[in-house]
């Protein structure tokens, strides 16, 4: 991942992956574990993400310089910025896959490390959590909080309502 994005991850994202690499697209509902509905991305996944973006960006700075400066404004920003403007930058670093995606923001800034949300029609939301821990602290929190033999249809986040997956409720076969 740090050779893909030319970076250093923030040591709790590192940390994350080394232990759990995101979740294979197409696991099923049960996976969208990550509140708002989000399935955690695998390693290659967020490259795979990071790949496209770029093939993406160099198409669109080979043809528009607009588009270009755009992006070098961007990331000239510390992080935990946000814009309107459809963008990708190495220093996003994808831990969903979506049509919305969530990212670690890893430009410099005292908001290095927060987790953002990329919407799939342009822009940036957040910053959502100062860090990926607080996001997995904000989930284990309200997982603990779930009556398993009686689960809610939803819980109220710190970012957005999440529906809980209807499967959660079954018993495991």
């Amino acid at each position: 991942m740090e050779e893909a994005h030319g970076l250093r991850l923030p040591p709790d994202l590192a940390a994350w992956w080394r232990r759990s690499d995101g979740v294979t697209p197409g696991a099923g509902s049960t996976a969208s574990i990550i509140p708002g509905g989000f399935y955690p991305a695998t390693t290659s996944g967020a490259v795979a993400n990071l790949l496209r973006g770029r093939e993406l960006a160099v198409r669109e700075a080979g043809v528009d310089q607009e588009y270009a400066d755009l992006v070098a404004e961007i990331r000239a920003h510390p992080a935990g910025s946000t814009t309107d403007a459809w963008a990708r930058l190495d220093e996003w670093v994808t831990v969903s896959e979506d049509s919305d995606a969530l990212f670690v923001d890893c430009r410099a800034g005292r908001l290095h490390g927060c987790v953002m949300l990329r919407s799939g029609v342009g822009g940036q939301i957040g910053p959502l959590w100062p860090d990926i821990t607080a996001m997995w602290t904000e989930l284990a929190d309200l997982l603990e909080r779930i009556d398993p033999a009686a689960p809610p249809e939803s819980v109220t986040t710190s970012v957005s309502t999440w529906h809980i997956p209807s499967s959660w409720g079954e018993p495991p076969r």
